[in-house]
């Protein structure tokens, strides 16, 4: 069972400890090595760590996890969770970063958690299939608020750009 970890925070480490059952894998941001070292330091054996990805590789990566994890309040309405949302993953966020007027509603396209063991107990519950999944009704909105083929091409437009 798969996670992606969309940011780094200081819960990160504590999350992945208490979620011991599940694999979670780091991309795509470009953190300093020190920062990286010093996770990697404190993190537990079941949190994979790559910097810098291609966009097939983190395309891939967010496709077969079964959960995209935002851990931040920082871009809570970023492009990668509508990104998640359309590649049909399941989103959970912490810490209800989402604002009152946010497309993101708990419960109904996404799960949105308090507390480390709250979310620690979301994320146990959601990969044993004791908690419904909310991946159809956030597609539905993504595919209805955006043009997914054309979102996409201009999406590998900006990454490539980038990269």
């Amino acid at each position: 069972m798969s996670a992606m970890m969309s940011s780094l925070t200081s819960c990160t480490a504590e999350v992945a400890e208490i979620c011991y059952f599940a694999k979670f894998y780091f991309l795509g941001a470009n953190y300093s090595p020190f920062i990286t070292k010093k996770y990697i330091k404190e993190s537990s054996n079941n949190i994979v760590f790559s910097s810098l990805i291609p966009e097939d590789i983190y395309r891939a990566t967010l496709m077969k996890s079964k959960i995209l994890l935002k851990l931040d309040a920082r871009n809570i309405e970023a492009t990668h969770v509508m990104e998640a949302m359309a590649a049909k993953t399941q989103v959970i966020i912490y810490n209800g970063h989402a604002k009152k007027d946010s497309y993101l509603k708990d419960g109904e396209n996404c799960y949105i958690r308090d507390g480390i063991y709250d979310l620690a107990t979301c994320i146990e519950k959601y990969l044993k299939g004791k908690l419904p999944s909310t991946i159809s009704s956030a597609y539905d909105f993504v595919k209805a608020k955006f043009n997914l083929v054309e979102s996409g091409n201009r999406l590998v437009k900006i990454y490539r750009s980038i990269l």
